[in-house]
């Protein structure tokens, strides 16, 4: 046995050493390999107890048999083969299964080969006006109800996968419901053994919420920028260390300096004297500081700014930034100094307060885990390495180094979540992590636990990318912050005249409570009669043709007393061109009005003085002009009798009559 499976050849063998038949031992025996290729996988042996008992013919047939024998030892191991195959195909397809049912996403798959879909997740139905089941059955089905502008980019988007690259694409579409959608399509090829592309996986999802974020933030950041661009207040943006970051044209065209002169330098550095050397140290949770400070002017006068500073901080309470919003006061004090000098009756009061808000807007990348709570192993999809910034590992990434990267406030959260959920639901998280990179994200996720036995073992989860609308909604905060932190009105309204923001100063200055509703406040009640009517006849005219309008109006408060103001129109247009809205914002003007007017009433009093001791200087004048005609004559004659004695004309005179 042993040399047929060494040789591979059959043997025929027959005992020399006994002459007689012995029944108790073989003797005639054949030996025949049982091949599988070129190997030898076993020997087939057949015996007897008669001696040269086989002859040629038996070896044929014994090996006829081992070939049926392999034969079937083939087939038995094909057989096993192809059940452990079946059985791991139809758990991946399980798994499969579960994950795309359970996702927010649309996940399809073409196959090249029979040119059409085989597979479309249910989310499908809740978006395009058809079933999946018609879409597999009819694939210009869900191309029909693109819009014709995005139809053929989006046909060409979904067939380069078919030549091993991936592709991407943004599209609208009208869904079930009539409305519009925006749709992020992703296409992956899918490779067989032999590296040819053979079906495209596609995943889509609906991003209508962040578009409309997108435009939102757009027209809001035109808003801020029309604003604080026309404000003929200065304002401006320093960091921590006090070097500037921004500054409206109101700073550049005063300074006489380009913007760009501005950016990255610190007030000194281009001759403003403006001392904020000490901002790198005051601590961040410093409550905004408003000072007033004195600035020698370059024709030898001296200018008042009043500057308010009000600190920045991120989401976890660390400072960004300082928003300097400062006012030119020269003018006003100027008139309440000349005021002083003139009467000094009038005593100067000036309210200042402000209050600041919150407010955030991006793009969000999709990408999928698979949590395995059993072996502490986490399966993520490419776009969930990329957005952990790791190179992707084909066995995984430990759970340990996973929670590793999780805020850690967050991580407890994630840990009572996997301690609790039993119930066949999806949940969604939202937390923080740390990047490999170092930079910090925002993460929102959807997370299905799988349940055996009580025990949640796998959890299926999404995650999506939010960090970028996370930052949108900083910098929108920050922008509102702008608005809310000035003493002014700013107000927003429609075409139909009706108000649809206001902010705290403008609340304010009219008297109306935090609690009621801007929208219930028409516009022309918050103005008088006259600002009404130049407001709609002049001022809207205006800011429609030349984009805006400066002047002045006037006000009325809740309890009825009317408010000069200076105030400023704008035009907002859509895309098209057209006005969509119009804002404004206007100043408190009574301060400087008074002023004016009881500059007037003393300059009016002075002068009545000056009329009445002019008058006195004329009726004197008279007065003396007479007297000196009606006294000369006696005088005269006294004069020259007095001289006729002096020179004694009429004799001598006596010591009494010389000493008088």
């Amino acid at each position: 046995a042993y040399y047929v499976s060494k040789q591979g050849k059959a043997q025929r063998l027959a005992s020399t050493e006994m002459p007689e038949e012995d029944p108790n031992v073989p003797n005639s025996a054949i030996f025949v390999p049982i091949k599988l290729g070129e190997h030898v996988r076993g020997v087939m042996q057949v015996f007897s107890y008669h001696l040269n008992a086989y002859r040629q013919r038996d070896l044929r047939l014994v090996e006829a048999i081992g070939t049926q024998v392999l034969v079937a030892v083939n087939n038995a191991l094909l057989y096993q083969k192809v059940r452990q195959e079946l059985i791991a195909r139809r758990e991946s397809e399980e798994r499969f299964r579960q994950l795309a049912e359970n996702i927010n996403e649309v996940f399809w798959m073409y196959d090249l080969q029979i040119e059409r879909l085989t597979y479309i997740s249910p989310v499908y139905e809740t978006i395009w006006p058809h079933t999946a089941q018609q879409a597999m059955a009819n694939p210009e089905l869900r191309y029909d109800v693109i819009l014709e502008e995005d139809r053929a980019q989006v046909r060409a988007t979904h067939l380069r996968p078919q030549h091993g690259e991936r592709a991407a694409i943004e599209y609208r579409l009208a869904g079930a419901d009539g409305e519009i959608y925006w749709m992020l399509d992703q296409a992956f090829p899918v490779f067989d053994e032999n590296n040819a592309v053979t079906r495209i996986a596609g995943i889509s999802a609906n991003i209508t919420k962040r578009k409309v974020a997108e435009q939102e933030l757009r027209r809001r950041e035109a808003e801020f920028k029309a604003l604080v661009e026309n404000s003929p207040d200065y304002v401006a943006r320093l960091d921590p260390s006090g070097r500037f970051l921004y500054v409206n044209p109101a700073i550049a065209q005063n300074a006489g300096r380009a913007l760009a002169e501005f950016v990255g330098k610190r007030p000194g550095e281009i001759n403003l004297p403006i001392d904020v050397a000490n901002l790198a140290k005051l601590p961040a949770t410093v409550k905004p500081l408003t000072r007033i400070i004195e600035i020698p002017a370059g024709d030898g006068e001296t200018r008042y700014v009043q500057i308010r500073l009000v600190p920045e901080l991120d989401g976890e309470g660390r400072l960004q930034s300082w928003l300097s919003i400062a006012r030119d006061l020269t003018d006003l004090i100027t008139a309440q100094s000349k005021l002083e000098e003139l009467n000094r009756t009038l005593e100067q009061r000036v309210v200042e307060r402000t209050k600041s808000l919150a407010e955030t807007q991006r793009i969000a990348h999709l990408g999928s885990l698979e949590v395995d709570l059993e072996r502490h192993i986490a399966m993520l999809s490419e776009e969930a390495w990329r957005i952990l910034r790791l190179q992707p590992q084909p066995d995984g990434l430990p759970l340990e180094q996973l929670s590793a990267m999780v805020h850690p406030d967050d991580r407890e959260r994630i840990a009572e979540y996997y301690a609790n959920r039993f119930e066949d639901n999806v949940h969604e998280l939202e937390v923080r992590i740390a990047r490999a990179d170092g930079r910090a994200a925002y993460v929102s996720m959807r997370a299905k636990p799988i349940v055996e036995d009580g025990l949640v073992v796998r959890v299926l989860c999404t995650a999506l990318d939010i960090t970028e609308r996370r930052m949108a909604e900083q910098e929108q905060r920050r922008q509102t912050a702008i608005l809310e932190a000035t003493t002014d009105l700013v107000a927003y309204w429609n075409q139909a005249g009706q108000i649809t923001y206001m902010n705290a100063g403008g609340r304010r200055m009219l008297g109306i409570a935090p609690e009621v509703e801007v929208a219930s406040v028409k516009l022309e009640s918050i103005l008088t009669p006259g600002g009404w009517e130049t407001l709609r006849t002049e001022a809207i005219e205006r800011a429609q043709r030349n984009g805006i309008w400066a002047g002045e109006s006037a006000i009325v408060h809740a309890e009825g007393m009317e408010i000069p103001v200076s105030q400023v129109v704008i035009a907002h247009r859509d895309h098209n061109g057209a006005v969509e809205y119009f804002s404004t914002i206007m100043r408190d003007t009574t301060l400087q009005k008074q002023a004016e007017e009881a500059l007037r009433r003393s300059r009016d009093e002075l002068s009545a003085a000056n009329t009445a001791l002019e008058k006195a200087a004329r009726l004197k004048d008279e007065f003396l002009a007479s007297m000196s005609h009606e006294l000369r004559t006696p005088l005269t004659s006294i004069l020259g009798l007095a001289e006729a004695l002096q020179s004694k004309v009429y004799g001598p005179l006596n010591e009494k009559q010389s000493h008088s």
